[in-house]
């Protein structure tokens, strides 16, 4: 191979590169900005259930007090981080190796952060976050106890 058919190869593999970034990007902002959507909740955990792929995992939860009675997105190739409907909630997402059964939550979806309380201590805080990665979505379809659409 020659130095210019080298450097052309590197060229075009950078800008695929770019342009694929670019793509994921922008759909990683549009999902990310439909979770600004004033959803707030409270309550203790009730439940967990952790994938194996980088302690991202499923939190079930017992709602005390919430804002919106009802929130479930169905969008196919994103997974949100949390689902709503008639007292119980489950977020998606990163679960910290502190979390335990019993202790509290609670969820800001504007300010994209989930608190971890036990006995009113702060233990941790993580970020509500969309999540793209297809073992995830999948993880999240199989072991949920609301029923979403299935990912193409």
């Amino acid at each position: 191979m020659t130095k210019h058919k080298v450097w052309f190869l590197v060229v075009m593999m950078l800008m695929i590169s770019i342009c694929y970034r670019v793509y994921l990007s922008d759909r990683y902002s549009n999902a990310d900005a439909r979770i600004l959507n004033h959803v707030k909740f409270k309550g203790e955990i009730i439940s967990l259930n952790i994938s194996g792929n980088h302690a991202y995992g499923i939190i079930g939860i017992a709602v005390s007090t919430t804002n919106k009675s009802e929130y479930v997105a169905t969008v196919q190739s994103v997974q949100f981080p949390y689902s709503l409907s008639q007292g119980y909630a489950e977020f998606y997402g990163y679960v910290p190796v502190e979390t335990k059964i019993g202790f509290n939550i609670e969820l800001d979806s504007d300010k994209g952060i989930m608190r971890i309380y036990d006995n009113g201590r702060l233990v941790k805080e993580t970020n509500v976050a969309v999540s793209m990665e297809r073992r995830n979505i999948e993880f999240v379809r199989q072991h949920s106890k609301f029923r979403f659409i299935n990912p193409k």
